[in-house]
């Protein structure tokens, strides 16, 4: 049980190192929430067994919100504009809870990545390299330690990358 939410926390610690911790502070505590809200979903995922719906739709929200903080960050890249987080915030919750719908997640996530591959594109190969892991995902319809392991491993070096974008 302890060891499936371990490659959640690759989020926090190499964007972290590869920054040299010279990363905004409000960073910090996203990349923490991230961190923590993945590890989360994870275990649910791997220990509900389709028993507790419920629980494993609210520990999915969790994790989308907390990826939409953190693309919000590279997307506007104003620490103070907390109108815009909660609007999307609002409108992907509903959207999710409601009739389980993750456009506004995916929507944002696209958006970044398109973005920062613009601005930096050596973000794209560890990016690609994580997606090897979602498409194991998508083709096994179930996150393993492998697949789970490449997705955290490439998105982490791709946040990380992007954070100069930040500085």
């Amino acid at each position: 049980m302890f060891f499936s939410p371990l490659s959640s926390y690759l989020f926090y610690i190499i964007p972290v190192l590869i920054n040299n911790f010279n990363i905004p502070i409000y960073m910090y505590k996203r990349l923490s929430i991230l961190s923590i809200c993945s590890s989360i979903y994870h275990i649910t995922d791997q220990y509900s067994l389709n028993t507790n719906p419920l629980l494993l739709k609210i520990s999915e929200w969790l994790d989308g919100s907390s990826i939409i903080l953190v693309c919000n960050s590279f997307l506007f890249n104003n620490k103070t504009n907390i109108l815009i987080d909660q609007q999307l915030l609002l409108f992907y919750s509903i959207t999710k809870l409601v009739s389980n719908v993750e456009i506004v997640k995916k929507i944002i996530y696209s958006i970044t990545f398109l973005k920062m591959a613009y601005i930096r594109p050596v973000v794209s190969i560890p990016f690609l390299f994580g997606g090897t892991g979602f498409y194991n995902y998508i083709q096994n319809n179930k996150w393993n330690h492998y697949n789970r392991s490449i997705w955290h491993l490439g998105m982490s070096v791709y946040i990380g990358l992007s954070m100069h974008y930040l500085l």
